[in-house]
């Protein structure tokens, strides 16, 4: 893939492959935080058709999860999130077995944090969640190429555009090996004025982007000139928790 598809692509199987070529074979690390949020944002798309609480639950626990603020762990009693999950899949209509199966395989990202399935739990969550959400959309009626739009939009948001990150970037050890951790560009920290830091804090927190252009804003006040972080704040989005500039003036990686 090229600099050029990646930013015009209409379907997601590509992007999604090469981030799994970046994580396998060119040893640049997509966060787990990364991953398991764009798992959530293709299931937050298709909020609408999930037809239960539980399935829903599933999603909020696994972002809530990412920045350390749930416990699995009652669920695991009951022999794992997407167990759980999986025993109301069945016998229901075709719409709302997909939005179940998305659900369940954000649920399996979080099941499986230890052992051989580690390290391909979260590239393959958003794969799956992928995929589901498309089929769900398909049985609702919803045109494929409007659904697979959609999902590229929402991978631009999150990972921004690697082939302009950060080159030189820190060395880390995960479970399979030295990576270079994957940053989208590298940001002056100067840019995060208070102003800016509560304006991204405020839009992560409610899943409210209306006030993307007013980052923009703050962040050009700050001194920050750069064309793709300043045009991915007054472009048409749309964004979701993960946004790739929010991440950046949060910290969050």
């Amino acid at each position: 893939m090229t600099e050029a598809e990646w930013l015009a692509c209409v379907d997601p199987d590509p992007m999604l492959w090469y981030l799994n070529k970046l994580n396998r074979w060119e040893h640049t690390e997509v966060s787990e935080r990364k991953l398991r949020l764009l798992a959530c944002a293709f299931c937050r798309r298709i909020w609408h058709l999930m037809p239960d609480e539980l399935s829903r639950a599933t999603v909020e626990l696994c972002e809530h999860y990412v920045d350390g603020l749930a416990d699995p762990q009652p669920l695991w009693a009951r022999g794992g999130i997407s167990t759980v999950v999986q025993e109301h899949a069945y016998g229901t209509d075709t719409v709302e077995h997909e939005a179940y199966f998305a659900a369940r395989f954000v649920g399996n990202q979080i099941d499986f944090l230890t052992g051989p399935t580690a390290c391909w739990a979260e590239q393959g969550a958003a794969d799956f969640a992928s995929y589901c959400a498309a089929r769900a959309d398909a049985f609702s009626g919803r045109p494929a190429e409007e659904s697979a739009k959609s999902h590229c939009h929402i991978i631009r948001d999150v990972i921004g555009n690697p082939f302009r990150r950060v080159v030189d970037a820190p060395e880390c050890t995960s479970d399979r090996g030295t990576f270079v951790r994957y940053q989208p560009i590298a940001i002056d920290p100067s840019w995060r004025t208070s102003t800016a830091v509560a304006l991204a804090s405020q839009m992560y927190e409610s899943r409210d982007f209306g006030a993307m252009p007013i980052l923009g804003d703050a962040l050009q006040d700050a001194g920050c000139d750069s064309a793709d972080v300043l045009g991915h704040c007054r472009g048409p989005g749309p964004h979701v928790r993960g946004c790739w500039v929010v991440d950046l003036v949060l910290g969050k990686e």
